[in-house]
């Protein structure tokens, strides 16, 4: 297990600067392919470095096999022209008014009626 830690927290210092070639989710993917010989890896991320994992598995989907989150943003604004084909009839699921379909199903017996009180 390779834990590595966020710049300028617990034994790694503060970068002096943040570059747009040197953002830390490509640091810990030359840490684990380039200098620890992982051609596959899995992440973990919290609060913040939850946001890191997210940005490392879709800036190296190729190295990274999967990511496990304990913290995780808001979803982009999705609206139905935006949203995929496959998503659109059901957009948005929690529209006022939406109502589910009744479950209907004949396999199972009625209810037992409850016993009056004695």
């Amino acid at each position: 297990m390779i834990v590595p830690s966020l710049p300028g927290f617990a034994f790694s210092p503060q970068r002096p600067t943040l570059t747009a070639s040197e953002q830390t989710h490509d640091l810990w993917h030359r840490l684990m392919h380039d200098h620890l010989g992982f051609r596959r890896y899995a992440a973990h991320g919290g609060d913040l470095g939850a946001g890191i994992t997210s940005r490392l598995a879709e800036a190296h989907p190729e190295a990274v096999v999967g990511i496990h989150l304990l913290a995780a943003a808001a979803p982009p604004t999705t609206t139905p022209r935006n949203s995929p084909p496959r998503n659109r009839h059901t957009w948005p699921p929690w529209r006022p008014g939406r109502r589910r379909k009744a479950a209907t199903s004949t396999s199972r017996a009625p209810a037992p009626s409850p016993s009056p009180p004695h």
